[in-house]
C-alpha cells in the first residue's frame, strides 16, 4: 500500500522497494497494478493510523525478532509470553490484518483488469 513505519514509529509513505540483489525486487506495490494508487496517509483516522503503526511495530519486531520484549513483566521467568502478553499482541494483528484487508480491498476496486 505504500506505508511503513519509520524508526520512530510513526506511520510514513513507503514509495521504495526491498532489493534482495542488485535491482530486484520480490515486492509488487499496488502503484504497480493498473489503477492501483497508495494509500493517503491523510485520508486515514487517526485510530487508522494508530492500527497501522501498531500492527507494522508488532510485525517488525515481535514476528521478526522473536526475542524482543518492550516491558519484562509481559514474559515469564522462563522468557516465554505471559497470557495477556499474547492476548495484547493477537489483539493487535488482528486489529492491524482486518484493517489492512478492507484498505486493500478498497485500493483494489481501482486495479484495471487487463
Amino acid at each position: 500500500m505504500g506505508i511503513r513505519v519509520d524508526r520512530s514509529g510513526k506511520l510514513t509513505k513507503d514509495p521504495g522497494y526491498f532489493e534482495h540483489s542488485g535491482k530486484d525486487s520480490w515486492e509488487v506495490k499496488i502503484r504497480d497494478l493498473p489503477g492501483g494508487k497508495f494509500l493517503r496517509i491523510g485520508d486515514l483516522s487517526d485510530e487508522e493510523r494508530r492500527i497501522l503503526e501498531n500492527g507494522l511495530r508488532e510485525a517488525n519486531l515481535s514476528f521478526a525478532h522473536l526475542t524482543f520484549w518492550t516491558n519484562r513483566k509481559t514474559q515469564t521467568s522462563g522468557g516465554r509470553a505471559t497470557k495477556i502478553a499474547k492476548q495484547t499482541q493477537a489483539a493487535i494483528i488482528e486489529r492491524f490484518a482486518k484493517l489492512s484487508i478492507r484498505l486493500c480491498q478498497e485500493r483494489l476496486k481501482m486495479v484495471t483488469v487487463i
